[in-house]
């Protein structure tokens, strides 16, 4: 392939990379046509010189990317769908039109702060997935197509009671700060860091990379205020850092404050927030 070709088929990777694992939408190079190609010629320059570098496929590093994500815990329907491509669906419990309005809102503003709350069936984790999966994807498209490391030191998924069963984890020193520890006599043994914590949030920040937080399940966590605690210091340093927060809850808004309590300043001045049950989008008092 020339130069302009790969540049043209790179660019239409940025969000349509599970479309093209799920054979949704055309591989820009071996366009699905049965000659799957496992690499393309790209021309580089190097050392003033322009020389011919084998890269694989999208075909392939979109299946790798759809691995990635189903590693996140995406499946099924969650899986489809690019946000661009978003329509109303006949099994949301919302009438069409509401769902056309607050998915041209999502669309119109795919990195800012997001917060969904509604009954069951109205398309929050719909909504929260489809933003997901287009910030993931950008960043894969940008560290070259698979290094996962890479991503998940700035982006996040995690559902709230994971999030605190964590950090009590961490408090009481099952999980440290490192994945590595060496024990006497030189053995090395895993020992796992939590997920997300204020440290890892300001590390990205240090490293001029973006905080992006996916809080799910808000309603399904038992909450003491220690909970309650890790769940505020891990949003709030996101926001602190000018971060992204999107997270998706069954209560609504009123019964999230009466919850959660004085906590929720962060997600009032951060977040979009989205009310299935009063049909309202209410924006941020702070733009992120």
């Amino acid at each position: 392939m020339k130069k302009a070709e790969v540049e043209k088929a790179m660019n239409a990777l940025d969000s349509n990379l599970t479309a093209i694992a799920l054979r949704e939408a055309e591989c820009p190079v071996c366009s699905h046509d049965g000659t799957y190609i496992s690499r393309y010629v790209e021309d580089v320059e190097r050392n003033g010189e322009i020389v011919e570098v084998g890269r694989d496929c999208p075909c392939v590093r979109a299946n790798q990317f759809l691995e990635y994500l189903k590693g996140q815990g995406l499946h099924g329907r969650y899986l489809r769908g690019v946000l661009n491509n978003l329509k109303p669906s006949d099994l949301c419990k919302l009438d069409p039109e509401k769902q056309a309005k607050v998915i041209a809102k999502v669309q119109a503003a795919p990195d800012e702060g997001w917060a969904f709350f509604g009954p069951p069936g109205t398309g929050k984790s719909t909504l929260s997935a489809a933003i997901y999966k287009n910030v993931a994807g950008r960043e894969w498209y940008k560290h070259s197509f698979g290094s996962s490391y890479e991503i998940n030191q700035h982006l996040w998924r995690i559902t709230a009671r994971q999030l605190c069963d964590e950090a009590q984890d961490y408090a009481t020193g099952k999980y440290e700060e490192g994945v590595m520890k060496f024990l006497s006599g030189g053995q090395a043994t895993t020992v796992y860091s939590p997920t997300v914590t204020r440290a890892k949030i300001l590390r990205a920040k240090q490293k001029n990379l973006v905080p992006h937080l996916f809080l799910e399940e808000m309603d399904k966590v038992n909450l003491t205020e220690f909970r309650r605690a890790a769940i505020f210091d891990v949003y709030s340093a996101v926001h602190e850092c000018e971060g992204q927060i999107v997270l998706n809850s069954n209560l609504s808004w009123d019964e999230f404050v009466q919850t959660f309590g004085e906590t929720v300043w962060r997600i009032d001045e951060a977040c979009n927030k989205v009310d299935f049950f009063r049909g309202t989008v209410h924006p941020p008092k702070v733009a992120l």
